[in-house]
């Protein structure tokens, strides 16, 4: 695939915009979140974003390898652009697009057309509800009760013997 071929396929994709970022590379984005990035100068090169469960089997594929800076997002480049079929292309470069809208919020995918504002939310799986936890404590030992000192009762006043007189 050469470039024209793969501008003609992006821009052919709801809501897509080009951009020159990084003195010469070509950028396709979605809501400001680029899917498919080639290089401008020979030799092309074309990188975009894959799913996670295939990334290390495609970035291991021949002419293929993982992404300059962006291979921790499970981005890969193609190195050889004629060693892969249109078919194939045209899959990467949707799925790419694809896996980029899904991360826009419902908001952004409704201001760009990508999504029916009439559509209801997804419903939210809500997660099983888990009993509190129990803390167990450790038996204390019981001390006995301090006894309070018996307030001292004073004791009847003796009765001093009558003076004679």
């Amino acid at each position: 695939m050469d470039v024209e071929t793969l501008r003609n396929f992006c821009n052919a994709l709801p809501a897509v915009r080009e951009d020159i970022k990084w003195g010469n590379d070509l950028c396709f984005t979605i809501g400001e979140k680029m899917f498919c990035v080639v290089g401008l100068e020979p030799p092309h090169r074309f990188s975009f974003k894959v799913t996670d469960e295939e990334f290390d089997e495609v970035s291991t594929r021949d002419g293929f390898i993982p992404a300059p800076y962006m291979a921790r997002n499970k981005w890969v480049s193609i190195e050889n652009p004629d060693r892969v079929k249109q078919k194939d292309w045209e899959y990467f470069v949707r799925q790419s697009y694809e896996l980029i809208k899904a991360n826009l919020t419902r908001k952004a995918r409704v201001e760009l057309g990508v999504e029916d504002p009439g559509l209801e939310k997804p419903a939210k799986a809500k997660p099983a509800k888990k009993k509190p936890a129990v803390k167990k404590v450790a038996a204390k030992k019981k001390l006995p009760a301090k006894k309070k000192p018996a307030a001292k009762k004073k004791a009847p006043a003796k009765k001093k013997p009558a003076k004679k007189k």
